[in-house]
Formats: C-alpha cells, sequence, structure tokens
C-alpha cells in the first residue's frame, strides 16, 4: 500500500514541480520596476519560486526512501513538508512586498 502511495505522491509532487517551471520562466520579470533590485523581499521572493521545484524532487526522494521498511523514519515523511516550506516562503515574501497581493 506504501508502494501506491509513493507513485501517487510522485505524481503530485513532479506535476507541481514541472507547472512550477512557469513561473520560474517568469520570475526575473519582478525585477522590471525601477528600485525592486534593492528590495530584500522581492530577492526572498525569488528565491522561494527558484526553491520550490528543487524542494519538491527532494521531497519526492524522501518519499522513496520513506516508502520501503528500512528506511522508515519520521524525518523522512517530514521530506513531504518540504514543498509547503516553499509555498509559505512564497507568500510571506510576497505579502512584505509592497503592491504585490
Amino acid at each position: 500500500m506504501r508502494v501506491v502511495a509513493a507513485i501517487f505522491f510522485t505524481l503530485v509532487l513532479l506535476v507541481a514541480a514541472a507547472s512550477s517551471l512557469v513561473l520560474v520562466c517568469m520570475a526575473p520579470f519582478f525585477f522590471d520596476p525601477p528600485g525592486t533590485e534593492e528590495q530584500l523581499a522581492t530577492w526572498a521572493l525569488v528565491g522561494a519560486i527558484f526553491s520550490f521545484p528543487l524542494l519538491c524532487l527532494v521531497a519526492i526522494a524522501g518519499l522513496w526512501i520513506a516508502a520501503f521498511p528500512a528506511g522508515r523514519s519520521l524525518w523522512w515523511y517530514a521530506s513531504l513538508a518540504l514543498p509547503f516550506l516553499g509555498l509559505l516562503a512564497f507568500f510571506v515574501a510576497g505579502s512584505c512586498r509592497p503592491g504585490f497581493f
């Protein structure tokens, strides 16, 4: 049953990582308005956008390690929360940037 769940979550995370690549391609446009390259919130926002696909791939690796009995550990199950940390960083940095939300 764990392998079926691992296949399902792998597909979900791959779709999330692939769809976020469109946003990664658009991230340089956050620096178009004058003065945004000095704002720390803009840099944090772009960092959160770039980190999301990588966090999805790390979560997939942790998921497959946790799917088998030898690697069962709460730390590997916690790796599934990594993409949510990237989303949280995105919303926190976006709320600090004036006019983003």
